[in-house]
């Protein structure tokens, strides 16, 4: 490499830095948000075969009803397109879908009814999640990285994640297993992300 292009992409290295530094992305904050999110629990089951039984429960609070509306539906972000078994456990889910949008991967509920301001709606659903798994064939162990689906312009209060513990060898939980899982509490503002 000649020493314009070593400068070249030591500038540029640079440049990314100080972008990185001062634009964040890993959260930013909403000035009039619709709606929050009180409680978001999702837990994790485990098959046989590596794949994913997850179940959701979210308490939903809408905040303002007069900028885009009630609210009649939600999109959850979930891990991949590899998705089956996609069932509503709640009466006031009307609808529920798997559906794409921007390269990344949703389940989509519609309620039952509209909600307006300071109505909580509770919800729950599950799907079957499959391609999750790395196969670490040093040590043969299959490694998996899941991150709940976040919310760019919704505040999460709470969130739980709960993972069965059966065959896990080790994690970066930092709470001892409660009645078999392993469990990630937190809470996330704007654009937040946990890893389990």
């Amino acid at each position: 490499m000649n020493t314009v292009r070593k400068y070249r992409a030591l500038f540029t290295a640079l440049l990314l830095l100080l972008v990185a530094l001062v634009f964040p992305v890993h959260a930013f904050a909403v000035s009039n948000p619709l709606d929050e999110i009180q409680e978001y629990t999702i837990q994790v089951d485990m098959r046989n075969d590596g794949t994913m039984d997850i179940k959701y429960h979210l308490d939903w609070k809408v905040l303002d009803d007069t900028s885009d509306g009630p609210l009649s539906w939600v999109k959850i972000g979930i891990p991949n397109k590899n998705v089956d078994e996609i069932e509503a456990h709640t009466d006031n889910i009307k609808k529920i879908e798997y559906n794409k949008q921007d390269g990344r991967t949703y389940v989509y509920i519609y309620f039952d009814r509209d909600y307006y301001a300071n109505e909580i709606i509770s919800f729950d659903f599950s799907i079957h999640q499959s391609n999750m798994y790395v196969i670490d064939k040093e040590d043969h162990m299959l490694r998996y990285s899941f991150t709940p689906g976040w919310f760019d312009e919704i505040e999460v209060k709470n969130i739980t994640v709960k993972w069965n513990n059966q065959n896990v060898l080790k994690s970066n939980c930092e709470q001892e297993p409660v009645d078999g899982y392993l469990v990630w509490t937190g809470s996330l503002t704007f654009g937040e992300k946990l890893n389990a």
